[in-house]
């Protein structure tokens, strides 16, 4: 699974820091909380994705290591 390390700064001013998922969904970004997460099986990671929809996204920070 593709992830790239992200903050997330929602329009109600909250901060999110994790990862994004690469995916094919339009409109939706699909984001793992936590700062060190490494998942090699997307069924491990599936209870912990959030669905966020990009209207509700102010900006998107990435960081590489």
């Amino acid at each position: 699974m593709n992830t790239t390390q992200a903050i997330l700064t929602l329009k109600n001013g909250m901060r999110k820091y994790g990862s994004i998922v690469n995916s094919e969904l339009y409109h939706t970004v699909l984001f793992i909380p936590g700062a060190e997460t490494l998942f090699r099986d997307m069924e491990a990671a599936s209870h912990l994705i959030q669905y966020i929809p990009v209207d509700e996204i102010e900006s998107i920070d990435t960081y590489l290591k």
